[in-house]
């Protein structure tokens, strides 16, 4: 048959309509190229014969657009994953007591946030029985620590400023090097302790130290020492040591000794030579005499006029011939006086 001849039977064959058939999608359905669409286009979706089929948009959309939080929690106000350990709960129980809690919790341990009326509650839990918790319950701020195994509880609440006519106050927690610090409470504080059991704690401060009983104070502080009682001072310092008692003070310093009462002063002084000084008083009861004393001692106007002639222990007379010594109550021993 010829080429021509084969033209004209074509044209003699009527043309058939298109027959449409589902197309059966088995796999994922990918899209090179998605254009952008409008809120008017209708949304292809994969149905359960697993054609794809078109819906119309509007079978989405509820009367008056889309859903507000108000008809999202009429449908529902709780949601919970992990098999429930974890869930929020919004505005449950009645209109005078709504509770909305949230919870992120695993096997071992949990946070929660609990809302209701009256208190606001963060708290923090393990399986070893601790729970941490901190809230304000009524207006009244608190601190809890609580073990659910034992059933013991410390507690921490601030009482209301208002009833106890109270000024602004601020509680202020001191910066301190790294360590583990226990907060004290007024019965520790008060609990006696004797000077051992403060030393214990430590011997050594570079504060002012003061004690005061009312009519005077003692006070310990770098470099001296000062100890006070209602009938005298002692003041020790690194220049030396004052003991005091009215009128009368006794002074001890590197290079000298001083005793003071009323302006009569006895002072021994180092001797620049030696660098050293030394004093020895005999073992017995008497006055201290000076060289200025001396004459005094020896009276060369009134010799005894016998061997028990009145005299008291220590007399020195003297004649030109003799000297009279006294060596015991009205008791004269001489000497006689010769030139050479």
């Amino acid at each position: 048959m010829t080429e021509n001849n084969i033209n004209k039977a074509l044209e003699k064959e009527p043309k058939q309509a298109p027959i449409y058939k589902d197309q059966i999608i088995n796999k994922s359905l990918k899209l090179e190229t998605v254009n952008e669409g409008s809120n008017e286009d209708d949304v292809l979706v994969r149905g359960s014969d697993k054609t794809v089929k078109f819906v119309p948009r509007s079978e989405f959309e509820t009367e008056g657009g889309s859903q507000n939080l108000q008809q999202t929690l009429d449908n529902g106000n709780y949601a919970d994953i992990d098999g429930g350990n974890s869930f929020v709960q919004f505005l449950s129980g009645t209109s005078n007591n709504r509770v909305t809690i949230l919870r992120n919790e695993n096997d071992t341990q949990g946070s929660d946030l609990t809302l209701t009326t009256e208190q606001v509650l963060f708290s923090n839990s393990k399986d070893d029985g601790n729970i941490g918790q901190f809230g304000v319950n009524n207006g009244i701020v608190s601190f809890k620590q609580s073990n659910y195994i034992n059933g013991k509880t410390s507690l921490v609440t601030f009482a209301n400023p208002v009833l106890l006519d109270w000024q602004s106050a601020t509680y202020q927690i001191p910066a301190k090097p790294a360590g583990t610090y226990t907060l004290a409470t007024l019965d520790d504080i008060k609990s006696p302790q004797n000077l051992d059991q403060i030393l214990a704690n430590g011997n050594i401060s570079s504060r002012l130290f003061t004690l005061n009983d009312g009519s005077g104070q003692s006070v310990i502080s770098p470099g001296s020492v000062q100890l006070y009682n209602p009938s005298g001072l002692v003041n020790i310092s690194t220049l030396g040591t004052e003991i005091s008692s009215g009128n009368k003070v006794s002074r001890l310093f590197s290079d000298s000794l001083t005793f003071d009462d009323s302006g009569n002063t006895i002072t021994l002084v180092k001797q620049p030579a030696t660098g050293q000084f030394r004093l020895t008083l005999p073992a017995k009861f008497g006055t201290i005499a000076t060289t200025q004393d001396l004459p005094l001692m020896i009276n060369s106007n009134a010799a005894p006029t016998s061997a028990t002639a009145t005299g008291v222990k220590g007399d020195i007379r003297i004649d030109n011939d003799y000297l009279y010594v006294c060596v015991n109550t009205n008791t004269w021993k001489r000497s006689p006086l010769t030139t050479w």
